[in-house]
């Protein structure tokens, strides 16, 4: 697959000769222009951007009132149960 997709960028490669023919691009624009000519573009301005820490505060209780010292640990190891829950258990550093 990647070798196919690497022949076609080769071959066709319509996004670069077009780039090519141009001597100077100005505006971001005439990238996105050139780039919806060859398939879809989508600006970042219009997807919606969520506020993930106010999300998971209901679910995730803050580190610290964790059973185990969080910043100590190293190692973390995440089971789920069969009930769906999520254990967290933390490992510490230990010095030899």
């Amino acid at each position: 697959m990647i070798s196919m997709l690497g022949k076609w960028l080769y071959t066709e490669a319509k996004i670069e000769k077009t780039l090519r023919t141009k001597e100077v691009i100005v505006f971001p624009s005439e990238y996105t222009q050139v780039l919806q000519e060859n398939g879809t573009c989508i600006d970042l301005k219009t997807i919606p951007v969520y506020d993930w820490n106010a999300a998971y505060e209901p679910v995730i209780k803050p580190t610290s009132s964790w059973h185990f010292p969080f910043m100590r640990s190293k190692r973390f190891f995440l089971t789920r149960t069969k009930t769906e829950n999520i254990l967290v258990q933390g490992e510490r550093d230990i010095p030899e």
